[in-house]
C-alpha cells in the first residue's frame, strides 16, 4: 500500500500543492525584484551617468546585500515558530520588500541616485532573507518522501522570475522609453500583496494538523517534530550549528552555491 501510495503525487493532499503553488509564486516574485535590477543596467547606468566600473562595483553591492540576512532572519524565524507560524512569518516580509521595490520605482526616487540604491539594497536583504525561509516553509507542508520533488519544483520558480525580469524589462522600455525603466519595479507589489494576504488567510492550525493527520493515515513521515517548534524554543539554534552532519552539509552546500 505505501509503495503505491509513494509512486503517485495524486496522492499528495490539496493543502500541500496549494502550499507548493504559493511559495513557488513567492519565489518567482523573489527571484524577479532581485534580477530586474542587472536587466535594467544599460538604463540605470545611462540615467545616473555610470561607468562600467562604478556600475559594476554599485550591483555587486547590491547583491551582496542577498547574503546579510539568511542567517539571522532564518534563525528569527524558527524562533517565531514552524508550519503555519512560519508561513504568516513570511507575508510582512515578502510584501514589505515588495513595497521597497515600489517605492524605489517611484520617478522622485529613481532619479535620486542615493536613495534608489539604499532602497534597492533594502529589497535585496528581504529577498535573501525571504529565500531560506521559503524553503523551509515548502518543505514544512510536504512528507518527506515527497521533498525532493517539492524543493525541486519549487526552486523552478527562480529561473521563470529570471526570465519574467527579462521580458519585463524589455516590455518597460518598449512602452515607456530609456527614461520609464523605473517602472518595472511596479510589477511585484501587484502580484504579492494579493498572494500573501490569501496566505495569512490560508496558513492555519487546523490545516497543518490535518495534513499532518493525512500523512499518518498514508504511512507517509512528518517534516520533524514541526508540531513541537511553537516558536522560542531555546538553544535550537545553538544545537543545530554544533551538529556536525549538519554544518559539514551547509557548508558544503554553501561551497556548491558559491561556485
Amino acid at each position: 500500500m505505501n509503495s503505491t501510495i509513494l509512486k503517485s503525487l495524486g496522492s499528495i493532499h490539496r493543502y500541500s500543492w496549494v502550499s507548493l503553488l504559493v511559495c513557488w509564486l513567492i519565489w518567482v516574485i523573489n527571484a524577479y525584484d532581485r534580477e530586474i535590477i542587472l536587466r535594467l543596467g544599460p538604463s540605470i547606468s545611462k540615467s545616473f551617468d555610470l561607468s562600467p566600473d562604478a556600475w559594476g562595483v554599485i550591483a555587486a553591492l547590491i547583491m551582496l546585500s542577498l547574503a546579510v540576512m539568511p542567517i539571522p532572519g532564518s534563525a528569527m524565524s524558527d524562533k517565531y515558530g514552524g508550519g503555519e507560524k512560519r508561513a504568516k512569518f513570511q507575508v510582512p516580509l515578502v510584501i514589505g520588500m515588495a513595497v521597497l521595490s515600489f517605492v524605489s520605482g517611484l520617478k522622485f526616487i529613481s532619479h535620486n541616485i542615493v536613495l534608489f540604491f539604499a532602497l534597492r539594497f533594502g529589497v535585496n536583504l528581504g529577498a535573501g532573507w525571504g529565500e531560506p525561509v521559503g524553503v523551509s516553509n515548502t518543505a514544512e507542508w510536504w512528507p518527506k518522501e515527497r521533498r525532493g520533488f517539492a524543493l525541486g519544483a519549487h526552486h523552478t520558480g527562480y529561473p521563470i522570475g529570471s526570465l519574467l525580469s527579462g521580458i519585463m524589462a524589455a516590455a518597460v522600455l518598449s512602452w515607456f522609453g530609456p527614461e520609464g525603466w523605473s517602472y518595472a519595479f511596479f510589477l511585484a507589489i501587484i502580484v504579492a500583496v494579493p498572494v500573501m494576504l490569501f496566505w495569512a488567510k490560508y496558513s492555519t492550525r487546523d490545516k497543518i494538523v490535518t495534513l499532518y493527520k493525512d500523512f499518518d493515515a498514508k504511512g507517509l513521515t512528518r517534516p520533524d517534530a514541526i508540531e513541537n517548534l511553537q516558536g522560542h524554543a531555546k538553544g535550537l539554534l545553538k544545537r543545530t550549528v554544533t551538529t556536525p552532519a549538519i554544518t559539514v552539509t551547509a557548508v558544503t552546500t554553501l561551497l556548491t552555491q558559491i561556485v
